[in-house]
């Protein structure tokens, strides 16, 4: 298939980049380095959030945090390709925008996948948790992050320099999407803000599915990604539809 193909090429020019290692390895292990170096003097101490473990807490959301965080950055590498002129390639490539932008997400995701076998890694030995919940929330964070991959190749291939708009819808994340802060102890507009995050619902299901064996909150997951994909379908048509009179490529 050539959607398999476009992952695999997206896969080679990616892991030969030096600029990608720097952006998927060295910024994931400082990320986690600065919590645990904020968290370090209250080892000692059994802190708890949500009545969850506070490390298990922050653990699972820096883990969603950086994977989105990455997907947000490649797609926001469409810009130089724009520069380079590469990305004329796309309006003869044998794909859809929707294909290519899941083959770029897919390869991204692939290209960090180790973080999420550190994420098992960690929760499996340090948390005590069961082997096949592990692996299904390992699968719905990989399942959600590609869609969202795709929502952000789709804009960044659309919009001319889409930097300040990626930095309006990443940057708030770390605040309002159950990261490190209980949506409980935030004020109503950034409840409000926060559930327009798939993360925000991803969050919950996940710790749900591992602190107490519940499916709650997973059909809060797929319906928050149904809109995204629905999202996603809608801005490729309308940038289809007027392609041939702007100059978005």
């Amino acid at each position: 298939m050539m959607i398999v193909e476009e992952i695999k090429k997206n896969f080679r020019l990616n892991n030969l980049n030096l600029a990608h290692y720097i952006t998927s390895i060295l910024w994931p292990m400082l990320s986690i380095i600065m919590i645990i170096y904020q968290f370090l003097p209250y080892g000692t101490l059994e802190l708890k959030i949500e009545g969850m473990n506070m490390g298990f807490y922050i653990f699972t959301g820096i883990t969603v945090l950086i994977i989105f965080g990455n997907q947000a950055m490649f797609a926001n590498k469409i810009i130089q390709e724009k520069y380079l002129g590469i990305m004329e390639t796309i309006v003869i490539a044998p794909l859809s925008n929707i294909q290519y932008a899941a083959s770029r997400a897919i390869s991204n995701l692939l290209s960090n996948i180790w973080i999420l076998f550190l994420y098992g890694l960690v929760i499996l030995t340090i948390y005590n948790t069961d082997l096949i919940l592990v692996i299904l929330t390992i699968l719905i964070i990989a399942g959600a992050a590609i869609n969202w991959g795709v929502l952000l190749t789709i804009i960044s291939m659309g919009v001319r320099d889409p930097s300040i708009l990626f930095l309006l819808i990443d940057g708030p994340v770390e605040l309002v999407a159950n990261v490190k802060i209980p949506f409980q102890f935030l004020p109503n507009y950034l409840v409000i803000l926060g559930t327009l995050y798939p993360q925000f619902y991803l969050l919950i299901a996940i710790r749900n599915l591992l602190i107490n064996d519940s499916f709650n909150g997973l059909v809060a997951v797929i319906v928050s990604n149904l809109v995204i994909t629905l999202i996603s379908l809608i801005i490729n048509r309308y940038f289809e539809r007027y392609k041939d009179s702007w100059s978005v490529y």
